[in-house]
C-alpha cells in the first residue's frame, strides 16, 4: 500500500535507515527460540543436527535421554532422540524491541531451520513485521502479506505499508531479544522492563492511551490489567470505580476474573460497592462461593415459584386424571409407594431428586401414573408406570441415576401392579 497519509510517509523515510538485525541478535534467537537436538542409533551413535557431527557417546541409553549430550565439535548441548529419523525442522517468530527517531519499533521475524543427519543446520531468519509507535499511541504497520488459512500460516512479498490490523499483523513472539530500548513515555507511564505475559503491542499502545491502564501497571495489578486484555479496555471503566476502592486500600486483585464475577455478584445483591469492607475481601474465594451459592438459591427458589405458579393453573385438570389413584399405598417394612396426588408435588419432587418430573408432561399426562418411592417419607425413586401396559417406563433416583434401593423398589411395584391395574380398568384382575 502506498503512503498516504503524514505518518505513513514519515515512516517511510526513516525505513530505509533502520539497521538490519545483527548477527549476535540473530544467533540468540535461534539459541534462544530452537531445541538443539541430536539424533542416536545404537549403530552409527550420535549426529549433531547443529554442526552434523557425528560421534559415538559411551553413556546409557536412559541417561542421554534424560541428560542430553555435548557435541565435542560445536560444544552444543543436545537433546538426545533414539530414532531412524534423518530430517528436522523447526520454526518461531521472535522480535526485538527498539527505538528510532523517537518512534517505538516493534520488529518482528519469523526464524526457520532445516536439519539432516549428517549435514550442517540450515537456518534462516526473515524479518516480517515492523510496527513503528508513537508516544500517543498512533502506530504504522509495515510487514510482508501475512495468509492465514486451515492448512497455512504463510508471509509473502515485499514489505511495505500495511493497513493497521493488530490480528493479522501484530505477532505474539515466543522470544524478545533482552537488549531493549523504549521510549521515555513508556517507561514513564510505569513500564519496566517485563511484559508480564501480554503482547508487547498491546501493552505498549494501551498505557500509552489509556491512563487506567497506566495507573494498573504502575500499582501492580497486573491481573486486572491481563483481563483487560482478555476482555476489553472497556473492562476497566466498568469495574474502575470499584478497582479505584482497591487501590487507596492497597488491595492487591489476585484473581481478577474471579474478582470482577465477584463485583458482579455484589451489585446483584444491592451491596455496596464503593466500601472497601465488600470490595477487598480477605478471602475472596469464600466470599465469591457464598453469593455465587445465595445467587444460585435465589434462581431455583424463583424457578420453583414459577412452575408452583404454572402448576396451579392445571390443578383441577390433574384432578380429573389422577385422582382416582390417590388411595393407592404400596408399602414393605421400609418402602412406601405412593401417588403424587398434587402438581406442586411433582415440582417439590423433581427438586428433591433433581430431576425433570415436574413439568407438565408427567402431572398432565393420561397414559402414566407418577408414584413416589419414599423411606422415611423422604423421596428416593420416582416411577412412572404406563396405564396402557402396567409397565414401568422410568424409575429414577437423584440426578437419574439409581439408588440402592433401586431392585427392590421394582420388585416391590410389581407384586403390587394389580393395585393400579385395577383402578385405572375397573376390573378386578
Amino acid at each position: 500500500m502506498k503512503a498516504r497519509t503524514k505518518l505513513q510517509k514519515q515512516v517511510s523515510e526513516l525505513i530505509g535507515k533502520l539497521a538490519p538485525i545483527t548477527d549476535i541478535q540473530t544467533e540468540w534467537g535461534f539459541k534462544n527460540c530452537f531445541e538443539a537436538k541430536g539424533y542416536k542409533t545404537k549403530k552409527h551413535g550420535i549426529s549433531c543436527l547443529m554442526c552434523g557431527h557425528r560421534y559415538k557417546d559411551g553413556s546409557h541409553e536412559l541417561l542421554t535421554a534424560i541428560d542430553g549430550s555435548v557435541c565435542p565439535k560445536c560444544g552444543t548441548r543436545l537433546k538426545v532422540t533414539h530414532t531412524k529419523k534423518q530430517k528436522d525442522n523447526q520454526a518461531a517468530y521472535y522480535g526485538i524491541i527498539t527505538t528510532f527517531q523517537g518512534f517505538q519499533v516493534m520488529r518482528y521475524f519469523e526464524l526457520a531451520g532445516y536439519y539432516r543427519v549428517d549435514d550442517p543446520a540450515l537456518l534462516n531468519c526473515t524479518e516480517i513485521v515492523q510496527l513503528w509507535m508513537l508516544p500517543n499511541g498512533k502506530y504504522v504497520t509495515f510487514a510482508m502479506l501475512h495468509t492465514v488459512n486451515w492448512y497455512r500460516d504463510g508471509w509473502t512479498g515485499n514489505m511495505v505499508i500495511r493497513k493497521n490490523e493488530p490480528s493479522t499483523y501484530n505477532i505474539n513472539p515466543f522470544r524478545i531479544y533482552p537488549k531493549m530500548s523504549v521510549l521515555p513515555e513508556i517507561r514513564r507511564n510505569g513500564f519496566r522492563g517485563k511484559f508480564h505475559d501480554i503482547n508487547p503491542f498491546y501493552l505498549f499502545k494501551i498505557i500509552l492511551s489509556n491512563s487506567k491502564a497506566e495507573t494498573l501497571l504502575k500499582a501492580r495489578q497486573i491481573d486486572m490489567l491481563k483481563l483487560a486484555f482478555r476482555k476489553h479496555e472497556g473492562t476497566l471503566s466498568e469495574y474502575w470505580d470499584s478497582i479505584k476502592i482497591c487501590l487507596r486500600n492497597g488491595y492487591m486483585i489476585k484473581e481478577a476474573s474471579m474478582w470482577t464475577d465477584y463485583i458482579d455478584l455484589l451489585k446483584e445483591f444491592a451491596k455496596d460497592t464503593h466500601n472497601a469492607k465488600y470490595v477487598c475481601p480477605v478471602d475472596l474465594k469464600a466470599e465469591h462461593d457464598r453469593l455465587v451459592k445465595k445467587r444460585n438459591e435465589m434462581v431455583a427458589r424463583q424457578k420453583k415459584e414459577k412452575k408452583i405458579l404454572e402448576a396451579v393453573k392445571y390443578r383441577k385438570e390433574f384432578f380429573k386424571l389422577k385422582e382416582r389413584f390417590f388411595d393407592t399405598c404400596i408399602a414393605d417394612d421400609i418402602i412406601t409407594i405412593i401417588p403424587l396426588k398434587d402438581p406442586n408435588e411433582y415440582v417439590e419432587e423433581g427438586i428433591v431428586l433433581k430431576h425433570c418430573v415436574g413439568s407438565r408432561s408427567y402431572y398432565l399426562n393420561p397414559k402414566s401414573l407418577v408414584l413416589s418411592a419414599r423411606i422415611d417419607n423422604k423421596p428416593v425413586e420416582t416411577i412412572e408406570v404406563s396405564l396402557d401396559t402396567f409397565e414401568v417406563l422410568q424409575c429414577r433416583g437423584i440426578c437419574n441415576q439409581n439408588s440402592e434401593y433401586h431392585d427392590k423398589i421394582l420388585s416391590l411395584l410389581n407384586r403390587n401392579i394389580y393395585q393400579i391395574q385395577k383402578l385405572a380398568t375397573g376390573k378386578t384382575v
